[in-house]
């Protein structure tokens, strides 16, 4: 009998959707979201955090762990599998975990405030999605399994989060996720981080943030940041140039490029500050990711690399394996340094991984709708990718 303990179900929970669901962590909805949702407590129900750890729900995911068969954990198998090592895997091994119970990891999503209208995401993650009545309605007409941009739940939770936070013992907590939504568009976050200093002391705290690399922090914003026991910074990039601001609409490339350039220069300054580049890998850009790891080593940069996999006709495993293993990432091009050696080999492993599915001929009718409300052209923009998903199209007769 297999062990699979993680340090995410003993120590940790995530509430990154605006229905307020806490979760184990934010990987655990994986291919099951929508049947677990309901299994777990909700923030809107919940005085302090403190007694998560031995709810029902959290219990039953430790024993099944024990035991190495637990589908909602899905999505750390599919990447253990495919070579690279999963959050699971990570957590379970670093320095954070040190056994037993009690809060140490959270991962929050403070709000949807977004200035971004990226194409593989959604109402509940982007505020400029939320917007877009016509657009939703549009796809809604396409895409019919209500698993993809148009699926919309509840207001955020943030109001309910800072009372929770308040009442909550975090002299464990040792490190937080903040993802988005745009944290550095979010008036929340400066409340996060200033409640977290108090109760906590920053100093005692190493967090992890995603951003898309289009604003940068005011004064005090940055002093909280660097005030911080480690602060690491993810760049929310799928590609470069006119690419990424395709995937990413709203993205001004060359705005996007000269903060990057601003934020590792702090670097010099600050010792604690760390940033790397994650990339969600989707038809659009699987044939593009040597030009951001290029990118990548120019700016003294790491990579890491997420596999999209809702919604699912944008995944890559749509793409026959014969056809994915034209993109591997070729590590001898340049004299790429060791991260980007460790992550290209991740990578070719995971576009590899055989893996099916056949929703491909959505992508097309999908790409076609969003390049219409968003004025975009990915015929254009990557001409490649676009003749490929319309023979895939042609061949599925949709």
């Amino acid at each position: 009998m297999m062990n699979h303990r993680c340090a995410w179900a003993d120590n940790g929970l995530a509430i990154i959707d605006t229905g307020g669901t806490v979760f184990p962590c934010c990987q655990i909805r994986g291919e099951h979201g929508k049947n677990t949702v309901n299994n777990y407590p909700n923030i809107s129900r919940l005085k302090t955090l403190d007694e998560v750890h031995d709810s029902n729900s959290f219990r039953t995911i430790r024993k099944k762990l024990k035991t190495g068969h637990n589908h909602e954990c899905s999505s750390c198998w599919h990447i253990e599998k495919a070579g690279k090592t999963s959050r699971r895997q990570y957590f379970s091994a670093s320095e954070f975990y040190t056994g037993g119970y009690g809060l140490k990891f959270m991962e929050l999503m403070l709000d949807s405030t977004c200035n971004m209208m990226c194409k593989m995401c959604k109402p509940t993650q982007s505020s400029k999605w939320a917007s877009a009545k016509k657009l939703l309605s549009d796809l809604d007409m396409i895409d019919t399994s209500n698993e993809g941009h148009h699926v919309m739940t509840g207001s955020s939770v943030i109001k309910n989060l800072i009372n929770v936070l308040e009442n909550t013992d975090l002299s464990k907590l040792v490190h937080i996720n903040i993802v988005g939504g745009e944290p550095f568009y979010s008036k929340n976050f400066l409340k996060i981080l200033k409640l977290l200093d108090e109760k906590r002391g920053l100093e005692n705290i190493s967090i992890g943030l995603n951003t898309n690399a289009s604003i940068f922090p005011n004064d005090e914003l940055l002093k909280l940041l660097v005030s911080t026991k480690t602060i690491r910074i993810k760049f929310s990039l799928d590609a470069v140039g006119n690419l990424a601001s395709y995937i990413r609409h709203g993205m001004p490339w060359d705005l996007i490029e000269n903060n990057v350039k601003k934020f590792t220069k702090l670097r010099k300054t600050y010792s604690n500050m760390s940033f790397i580049i994650s990339s969600t890998v989707s038809v659009m850009n699987m044939n593009h990711m040597q030009d951001l790891a290029d990118f990548a080593y120019d700016n003294g940069l790491a990579i890491d690399s997420y596999m999209l996999e809702h919604p699912k006709y944008f995944s890559i495993y749509n793409i026959p394996i014969d056809e994915r293993k034209k993109y591997l990432i070729d590590k001898t091009k340049r004299n790429y340094n060791s991260f980007i050696h460790s992550w290209a080999d991740e990578f070719n492993n995971q576009m590899l991984y055989e893996r099916n599915w056949v929703k491909t001929g959505l992508s097309m009718p999908i790409l076609n709708t969003l390049d219409k409300h968003q004025n975009s052209n990915f015929a254009e923009t990557n001409p490649e990718m676009y003749s490929t998903l319309l023979k895939l199209a042609k061949k599925q007769k949709i």
